[in-house]
């Protein structure tokens, strides 16, 4: 509020006049409520015309410096991702992916569950012997019972014994009911046979068949374990790493947490063709200088004389070429008095060589 204050001549008293007013400021601050800030950082955009046609509104395209609509023409090829591999080693073999294959944030999560989780085990046979007619329940439990241990330390674990204690004898292990009939499957999805240890036999077996084939079939969509000797887990780092294949291009994760897999986790590499080999080789010289070789014997390049030059046209060779990582890096080599040099090795092949200061140099 803003006080006038007038003097009266005759009193020499003070009056305060009020005068209504308004002063502040505000300030707008991005206050997100969620920890995760890869939905913003992404920028999805589900409707881009829309924006278009509200510059288009308020005429914001009639300005001095302000966007102008154009016509567009392009193609794009897409290429479908063909391989998964789980973890950094570039010595795991990949995994093929098919048309109706499990979703990629399931592959990478996957860990062994069966052999770790005996309650799951035990609730799935549960639901097979709920399926099963009484003459094949009887045969399920004394082919397959489930072994539980009492906890070491009853006392401590009260929920654990009574677990065991209730469905010991009650149940039976899904896993080792499964193992025995995958092999009894057929191309169509039935039970050709029976496993030997289910001691049934006539119109018990002939009931058995179909049922255990239904179980089976619902088992193996309750969870995905993938393969046990393929972890994408990394402990050292609390969280993924895996790569896609898509043709000639490989798309490597290496810092996925968990949720859901989008572009901006990957960094995409091109995948050398068959015949194609990298050799690296490290010494040193008389100057205290660390050499790096990386040889290659794949394709030549031409243009050598001038790839280290901001304003080099590289229209001419092959587009997945990092023309900005090659020149930042020699910037950065520059700083710790490095250098790096490129030559055509005959009769093909290319040569980098790197030169680092052994010590770093004082001042």
């Amino acid at each position: 509020m803003r006080y006038e204050l007038k003097k009266s001549a005759a009193s020499r008293n003070f009056s305060g006049v009020k005068k209504p007013s308004i002063t502040g400021t505000t300030r707008l601050e991005t206050q997100p409520t969620a920890i995760n800030l890869r939905a913003g950082l992404a920028a999805q955009l589900a409707d881009p015309l829309w924006l278009l046609s509200r510059q288009w509104q308020f005429n914001e395209f009639q300005g001095e410096d302000a966007g102008t609509p154009l016509r567009l023409q392009f193609a794009v090829q897409g290429v479908k991702v063909d391989a998964f591999r789980a973890g950094t080693d570039s010595a795991t073999p990949w995994q093929p992916i098919t048309d109706h294959d499990v979703p990629i944030e399931t592959r990478v999560e996957a860990e062994p569950v069966w052999s770790t989780h005996a309650r799951l085990r035990g609730e799935a046979g549960l639901h097979a012997l709920r399926m099963a007619t009484p003459a094949v329940r009887v045969a399920l439990l004394a082919a397959f019972p489930l072994a539980l241990n009492a906890p070491s330390d009853p006392d401590a674990d009260r929920a654990g014994l009574l677990w065991s204690t209730l469905l010991g004898a009650r149940t039976i292990d899904a896993r080792a009911l499964a193992d025995a009939l995958r092999p009894l499957v057929d191309g169509a999805g039935k039970l050709a046979n029976l496993p030997a240890s289910l001691a049934l036999g006539g119109a018990d077996a002939d009931d058995a068949k179909p049922m255990l084939a239904t179980w089976l079939a619902w088992l193996d969509t309750l969870l995905y374990e993938g393969d046990p000797a393929q972890t994408s887990w990394q402990r050292n780092r609390l969280e993924y790493a895996f790569a896609l294949k898509a043709g000639d291009t490989r798309l490597e994760a290496g810092e996925y947490t968990d949720g859901h897999v989008d572009w901006e986790d990957f960094r995409a590499t091109a995948v050398a063709p068959a015949g194609e080999t990298v050799r690296i080789n490290i010494d040193g010289d008389a100057d205290g200088m660390l050499l790096f070789k990386v040889i290659d014997n794949g394709e030549t390049r031409a243009d050598l004389p001038g790839v280290f030059d901001p304003e080099h046209d590289s229209a001419n060779h092959e587009p997945n070429i990092n023309e900005l990582g090659i020149i930042i890096g020699r910037k950065l080599l520059e700083l710790i008095n490095g250098q790096v040099t490129l030559e055509n090795l005959a009769p093909r092949g290319l040569q980098a060589t790197i030169q680092i200061p052994a010590r770093p140099s004082k001042g």
